[in-house]
């Protein structure tokens, strides 16, 4: 230990003082007794009171030198050697993925430790240093950008959650060396379990700035609900459970299935390290919620628990028009509770409108019919919608990459021989276009109250309908088509973008999390809205300014690399990364505001105890006596 200020020992000198007051006596007046019984008590008294006496122990003369110690320290300034980052400028990535969430023995997580790391380099900044904050784990994003302050710090810290679907650190370590290289005097460290993904891009770009990982996880036993599906089955549903045990131990817990909160089934289940067991329970058809959880909870408790909603598909009518179209045929009729009508060209408008005609390529008539229509190749142009021209071996590709059109989609080799060229109207969005000239492939959108959707090329003159894509492609048309008509209940994964597709005057959206907290959502004219869940739990959709049922969206973990994770795995991603580097400076942490608290807490003792008698003698029975 040192001190910033070592004169400042030289006001110890004041002790001496203190130490006079107490060594002389006070000095005695000369009164006039009325007996000479008070002789023997003035003689002691006498003798006593020589100048100088004996320096006794005594409380008050120890609070006094005490207070004006830790004053003196005070001003001396003391300090310890600490080492510190290298630079003025600490980037701290910190890993929020969901295996962050697993608790220690002490019953703080991993993301605690990190938020509490986070905290201590920054209080080991030189002076003047600042700190930026960067969350890590799927999309990485900037909390906080260069602060010099604590407490803009803890604010920060206090926004991140382990709700990150995977522990993929590219993006968050591209940011944090694009920040790093503008600033020389920059370091970066990773706050993480360690069990983490890396590109070898941001391997490159790590490599060239200071770079330490540090891990702040530790081994633990975990267990969790892995696989979760309910799907109709008959009259009712089909429930499938599977229980993984990540640990390294055998352990017993207990799988509870509730239906509509409600207490369904119960069974013990006794997993060995690395199995796991499947359950399928047979649910009533009145089932519209359910939850399965794992008793007690373990070291991860967000994958103990896990969440769906049960649905039957509303019957939906699908009117085919076509000169045959096996393909097409095939995967609508494998879509749940659609009654297919295949009508050969041209055929007359039917009775009833359909919930969705479908137009197959050759189809001419000047207007399209009632109701939601799909339009595959038309021959002309079809009311609003204009055919221009062909376009020769276009290439499809996606407009962006979330698309719900697109789920599970992948069109980026499908071999196009020719398509029908169109205008995009100004109510449709486009979900692929050509590589090339930009014409639109393939768009959505509303009109007029009804769903309509575009498709420009023939399917027997592309060989999409040879690969497994193609039935998934007809059946998230369909649904995107049938709107409301079919249900919106789905179930989702902690972390991953819940897709809503609104009623067509619906504005806005409350989404009530599992915590009962409303978050409100604007949606868009013709892109579908989307929330991102970061808890397990059974979340509501309610739309504003219309009548429609609300939304139940079921959210669970069902991680198992996150799950995996939890456990606690060997710090050996991170040195693969990049070699670590310890602190390259000295920092100085200094304890002048706890002396000067400590002197402060002297002081108001010894005034306390000087002055008691003072105090009690204002008290009604002090005066009576």
């Amino acid at each position: 230990m040192g001190f910033l200020a070592p004169t400042a020992l030289a006001l110890l000198t004041l002790a001496l003082p203190i130490l006079l007051m107490y060594l002389l006596k006070r000095r005695r007046e000369e009164v006039t007794v009325s007996s000479t019984l008070l002789w023997h008590h003035l003689i002691r008294d006498v003798e006593a009171n020589a100048p100088w006496q004996r320096l006794r122990p005594h409380i008050l003369l120890f609070l006094q030198l005490l207070a004006l110690l830790a004053l003196v320290l005070a001003a001396a300034r003391p300090f310890v050697a600490v080492p510190t980052v290298r630079g003025r400028h600490l980037i701290v990535v910190v890993d929020t993925s969901i295996s962050m969430g697993a608790h220690n023995e002490e019953g703080t997580s991993r993301l605690d430790v990190a938020r509490q790391r986070a905290l201590v380099l920054f209080d080991a900044l030189p002076a003047g240093g600042r700190m930026t904050l960067i969350r890590g784990g799927g999309n990485a994003d900037v909390r906080l950008a260069q602060a010099e302050e604590r407490a803009a710090l803890e604010r920060a810290l206090r926004t991140l959650t382990p709700s990150a679907p995977d522990s993929d650190m590219t993006a968050a370590l591209h940011l944090a060396a694009a920040l790093a290289a503008r600033d020389e005097d920059a370091q970066v460290i990773l706050l993480s379990d360690g069990d983490i993904h890396v590109e070898p891009t941001a391997r490159q770009a790590v490599s060239d700035i200071a770079f330490t990982f540090e891990s702040v996880g530790s081994p633990v036993e975990n267990s969790a609900i892995s696989s979760l599906a309910v799907r109709p089955q008959g009259q009712g549903f089909s429930l499938f459970v599977q229980v993984t045990h990540y640990g390294r131990s055998p352990v017993d817990r207990r799988l509870v299935v509730e239906t509509d909160n409600q207490l369904f089934s119960a069974l013990d289940v006794t997993l060995a390290p690395g199995a796991s067991a499947d359950y399928l329970f047979d649910l009533p058809p009145q089932t519209r919620t359910v939850h399965v959880r794992l008793d007690p909870a373990d070291a991860l408790p967000a994958d103990d628990v896990a969440w769906a909603t049960a649905v039957l598909p509303a019957p939906r009518t699908v009117r085919l028009v076509s000169a045959g179209n096996r393909f097409l045929q095939a995967a609508l009729s494998l879509l749940p509770n659609v009654t297919l009508v295949v009508d050969p060209l041209p055929a007359p408008p039917p009775d009833e409108p359909p919930t969705l005609t479908v137009l197959d390529a050759g189809w001419s008539g000047d207007a399209l019919p009632e109701g939601n229509v799909w339009l595959i190749a038309p021959a002309q142009s079809v009311g609003t919608i204009e055919v221009t021209g062909v376009i020769s071996a276009p290439v499809p590709v996606a407009t962006t990459a979330d698309d719900p059109i697109l789920r599970f989609v992948d069109v980026s080799d499908v071999a196009i021989l020719d398509a029908v060229r169109s205008e995009l109207p100004g109510w449709a969005r486009p979900v692929l276009v050509d590589r090339l000239t930009g014409a639109p492939l393939l768009w959505v959108g509303e009109e007029s109250g009804r769903r309509v959707a575009f498709l420009a090329f023939d399917l027997h003159r592309s060989d999409l309908p040879l690969r497994v894509a193609f039935p998934l492609l007809v059946a998230n048309l369909v649904n995107e088509l049938t709107g409301p008509e079919a249900p919106q209940d789905v179930t989702a994964r902690v972390g991953e973008p819940v897709r809503l597709v609104p009623p067509a005057s619906a504005q806005r959206a409350t989404v009530i999390t599992s915590e009962g907290r409303p978050i409100e959502l604007t949606l868009g004219s013709r892109v579908p809205s989307s929330f991102v869940p970061t808890s397990p739990g059974l979340y509501t959709i309610r739309w504003e300014g219309v009548e429609s049922p609300p939304i139940r969206v079921g959210v669970s973990v069902l991680n198992p690399p996150e799950s995996r994770a939890g456990v606690g795995v060997p710090n050996l991603v991170g040195r693969a990364i990049a070699p670590e580097r310890g602190p390259s400076r000295v920092g100085q942490r200094e304890f002048w505001r706890w002396a000067a608290g400590l002197a402060l807490l002297a002081l108001v003792v010894e005034w306390l105890i000087a002055y008691r008698p003072h105090l009690y003698a204002t008290t009604p029975k002090a005066r009576g006596r």
